[in-house]
């Protein structure tokens, strides 16, 4: 089969990479790029977001997100971020809440989000804390799962690392649904809906590091939740590698010893064209790719 093909040679490149002969141990460092290959890279998501819709390709992306949203007036559309830590401005929250409303998918999955983007969407986060996932006894085997509609009858999907811990504290249950948890049961992925599009949130980029997506049949973790985003969208988007490794700046490149933005006042009302809101209770969902709901 060819994409078993594919993710056999993306094992064998992984495994090359990992085995650096002068140290015998691969680079941990979590830069979420997609061109790293090393355990906590995200070589393979941007294969595996490549192979979910073989008839299109992946458009790496280097201006702000608010000049990508403006050159290509799109309506069914995947953009794809993976980051340790994710900066915006207003104008790039803006841009995002407009180019979802127009019929986009956007996904986002980060250690550490910019508080702007959740103040506008009425969410919070909970975050992992830092001292304890640095102790030797914090390694385990570790799980992140879906709701049934997309993870059909795999319960979940783990690996032996530090465990998945971030959650949302907070959601805007009028416009949201959760979709994933952790292996405490907390949430830790919700999707948003807004207009005619969909707005995925994931509170740990290690679920699509090369490390967890090679392991046993974990690609189906990111497999499926492809299959849930239009079936022929007109771009994939990936945003460049940024210069610091594992920060992704949507508007601007940081300054070295930059942080998220602290906690804003919110000041934007959710309100999604009704039309286009179903109940999230209801069974009316297509099978394989619009599987969801909204809430209502």
């Amino acid at each position: 089969m060819t994409k078993r093909i594919i993710y056999s040679i993306i094992v064998c490149c992984f495994l090359l990479c990992a085995c650096n002969v002068g140290t015998g141990l691969p680079d941990l460092r979590e830069t979420y790029a997609y061109s790293d290959t090393n355990p906590f890279g995200t070589y393979v998501a941007k294969s595996i977001l490549q192979n979910s819709f073989p008839d299109n390709y992946v458009q790496v992306v280097k201006e702000p997100f608010e000049k990508t949203a403006a050159v290509f007036d799109d309506t069914s559309s995947v953009y794809f971020c993976a980051s340790r830590n994710l900066f915006v401005d207003d104008k790039d929250v803006d841009a995002i809440l407009s180019f979802v409303y127009k019929g986009n998918t956007v996904f986002f999955t980060a250690k550490n989000f910019d508080t702007l983007l959740f103040n506008k969407i009425f969410c919070k986060v909970a975050t992992a804390d830092p001292f304890i996932e640095s102790l030797p006894g914090s390694y385990q085997q570790t799980a992140v799962r879906y709701i049934e509609e997309i993870s059909g009858n795999k319960d979940s999907f783990s690996y032996f690392y530090k465990p998945f811990q971030s959650y949302f504290s907070e959601i805007n249950g009028k416009y949201s649904r959760i979709i994933g948890y952790n292996a405490t049961g907390k949430t830790n992925c919700i999707v948003f809906f807004w207009g005619k599009g969909k707005l995925f949130l994931h509170t740990d980029p290690r679920a699509f590091s090369n490390y967890f997506l090679l392991r046993n049949d974990n690609y189906k973790y990111m497999q499926r939740l492809m299959q849930v985003t239009d079936p022929h969208p007109q771009h994939l988007f990936l945003p460049a590698d940024g210069e610091r490794r594992g920060e992704t700046s949507l508007h601007r490149p940081r300054r070295a010893g930059g942080h998220a933005t602290r906690l804003r006042g919110a000041g934007h009302d959710p309100r999604p064209d009704q039309g286009y809101i179903a109940s999230p209770h209801g069974s009316g969902v297509e099978e394989g790719r619009a599987r969801l709901g909204a809430g209502g």
